[in-house]
């Protein structure tokens, strides 16, 4: 700590500002402990803010018959597990499984949003601090031990002011940057939309054609995309102007047959509209299948499976390799030129059309949906007349670079948000943005605080490992007199929140707000106004 500001902050550690815990896990085989009123989050559940639902509930008997804990609402929840330092902030009462650790308490009243933007601001440092093999972790120990700067508690709660000002402005511009992206991709697809009712005159009715092929294919054909089409086009399937084939089933048994070893593109190698070959990996095939299995230049290529709504991604081979080969989990389509080009097809692939078609005609597993041969090459076509398709395309690849480079410039913003976001953090902790304030409680008298609040939950057996509204942990107060008496065990003054774990009344919250009120009217105590601050004797 080197400037003035950071001289009147201390070095702490996450384990002497606060107290954690972890959660567990019920029995997955048992029924009973599942499906219950009480919300258990696990590490997908942590989204960087507010917790106010997950994904899975327990029941009592579940936390009952599990190390799982009540979390209270305004608990600091911190995954140790995958991804590491990934945070939340428990907006009601849950539970948790062992891969997160939570605070049970905070002391001094430092804010847990002070906490919660140090620990986002040190995530790759967290992240470095992971042992294991496949999936890194860290312990509470680690947790506990991770040092953690403490200035003045009045400076905490302006860096705090300033980090939710700044991270509403960036929630603000991400939200517009989102909608400026959702209507560029719309933009997109009503070009395609655009350009298959250009035309003018008769128009073929597409139920008709629908009515045609579906009784002779058993397929399911949307019906609501497109209803008709421009003179001079026609429907047709896909396999009626291309040659459709599945490409290299790997693990075959070709000990009996002479073989060469080719290249071969796997799923992740064809995107949507664009190839990956930063890896590309070799596999053996029989001599005699080079002609069949052997990529062409303009062969368009689809995947089989994926997500349901991404299926039939692909784009059209260029010759990037020679000599190269595909997987049996890869379509190809060697269009009839004469008819259409590949460039038309792979552009009719994309349509919202042909998405929905796919969606409502593919199988499904537990992980994975996928197409097979027979609903791909059933894939209504709309053809418009050969002398067209090439001012389609033109037409469409404006539209696609134009969407391309300002998704690219929307995505540029994204990485500067980040930049900065992580500058002004930084600035912050290095107490470089964050002014003296020559009134702010010395930070030596809120350590001492904590010491105190530490002293006496301890003397008073406060920390409990399974904190339930069953197991008080004394009784209630009922009298002005003891809410003193608390204060004084307390050093005299205490955040509002260990005053109220102090009193016991927690369950008659009523009680406990009556009785400051009580204190303030009659001049004994300080009440400070809103959610900060300290409650003080006078």
């Amino acid at each position: 700590m080197t400037n003035n500001t950071q001289s009147s902050w201390k070095y702490s550690t996450l384990g002497e500002v606060a107290n954690w815990a972890s959660g567990g896990t019920p029995t997955s085989s048992n029924n009973d402990y599942y499906g219950g009123e009480l919300p258990w989050a696990i590490i997908g559940d942590l989204n960087d803010g507010n917790v106010t639902q997950t994904s899975k509930h327990i029941t009592a008997l579940g936390l009952e018959n599990s190390s799982a804990k009540i979390v209270k609402p305004g608990s600091l929840l911190v995954a140790m597990y995958g991804s590491i330092g990934k945070l939340g902030i428990a907006d009601v009462e849950l539970a948790t499984n062992q891969a997160i650790a939570f605070t049970t308490q905070i002391f001094g009243g430092i804010p847990v949003k002070y906490i919660y933007y140090y620990l986002m601001f040190k995530r790759p440092k967290l992240l470095l601090l992971g042992k294991g093999g496949a999936q890194l972790n860290i312990s509470q120990s680690i947790l506990k031990n991770f040092e953690i700067p403490i200035p003045p508690l009045q400076a905490q709660q302006r860096i705090v002011k300033k980090l939710d000002e700044l991270f509403q402005k960036s929630e603000n511009i991400k939200q517009r940057l989102d909608t400026i992206s959702q209507k560029i991709n719309l933009y997109e697809r009503s070009k395609i939309a655009e350009l298959l009712h250009g035309g003018n005159g008769p128009q073929q009715d597409l139920q008709e054609a629908q009515n045609q092929q579906a009784s002779k294919q058993n397929v399911s054909l949307p019906l609501q995309a497109l209803t008709t089409l421009p003179l001079g086009w026609k429907w047709i399937l896909l396999k009626d102007i291309a040659k459709i084939q599945g490409g290299v089933t790997k693990g075959r048994n070709l000990k009996e047959s002479p073989t060469i070893e080719v290249p071969y593109l796997r799923v992740a190698n064809v995107q949507d509209g664009f190839l990956n070959l930063d890896e590309i990996k070799t596999i053996h095939i029989k001599s005699s299948e080079k002609d069949r299995y052997m990529l062409r230049n303009g062969d368009l290529l689809l995947t089989e499976g994926g997500d349901r709504d991404k299926l039939g991604r692909g784009t059209i081979w260029r010759e990037e390799i020679k000599n190269c080969s595909y997987q049996n989990h890869i379509f190809r389509a060697r269009i009839d030129l004469e008819l259409a080009s590949a460039e038309y097809v792979s552009m009719m692939t994309k349509t919202a059309f042909s998405r929905k078609y796919f969606y409502e005609n593919a199988n499904q597993t537990v992980n994975l949906a996928s197409i097979n041969i027979t609903v791909l090459g059933n894939l209504p076509i709309p053809l418009a007349p050969r002398s067209q398709q090439d001012l389609l395309v033109i037409n469409y690849d404006r539209t696609k670079k134009l969407n391309v480079s300002l998704q690219n410039k929307l995505d540029l913003i994204h990485q500067r948000m980040r930049m900065l976001t992580a500058n002004t953090l930084e600035r912050i902790f290095d107490g470089k943005q964050i002014e003296l304030d020559k009134h702010d409680e010395p930070v030596e008298k809120l350590f001492l605080r904590i010491e105190k609040e530490k002293s006496y939950l301890l003397k008073n057996s406060f920390q409990e490992k399974r904190p339930k509204p069953s197991t008080l942990k004394t009784q209630p107060i009922t009298t002005l007199q003891e809410m003193v008496s608390c204060l004084n065990k307390l050093g005299g003054e205490a955040p509002a929140n260990t005053l109220l774990s102090a009193t016991s009344l927690e369950e008659e919250i009523d009680v406990f707000f009556e009785l400051l009120r009580q204190g303030r009217d009659e001049e004994i105590l300080n009440v400070p106004v809103g959610k900060t601050g300290l409650i003080s004797l006078k």
